[in-house]
């Protein structure tokens, strides 16, 4: 194992327990809160699945878990950019009627 294949377990691990720790926090009751946990959750899993990667050598269920997991990104972060488009528009709304 190379120095960068312990650096993406460490960094796998980290992000992981970092969403956990944040998901015993009241972090789904404000919309800042479920954004954060939406890119901590996406970081954390695309670091988790370099980290199997590491061990699975591209074997076919490593292919296929890796496919439902960027399917799952994409929409993670297609929901993400409609919101922040949409906080934008609030924002441009607001200067309007001032």
């Amino acid at each position: 194992m190379s120095m960068g294949d312990g650096l993406v377990i460490y960094s796998a691990v980290v992000t992981t327990l970092s969403v956990i720790v944040y998901s015993l926090s009241g972090w789904y009751s404000r919309p800042i809160g479920r954004h954060l946990m939406a890119y901590m959750a996406s970081i954390a899993l695309v670091l988790d699945l370099g980290a199997v990667r590491i061990f699975s050598d591209d074997a076919n269920w490593f292919l296929t878990l890796r496919l439902f997991a960027f399917i799952i990104l994409a929409i993670m972060f297609t929901l993400q950019l409609g919101l922040l488009i949409y906080a934008r528009y609030l924002d441009v709304q607001t200067d309007v009627r001032q």
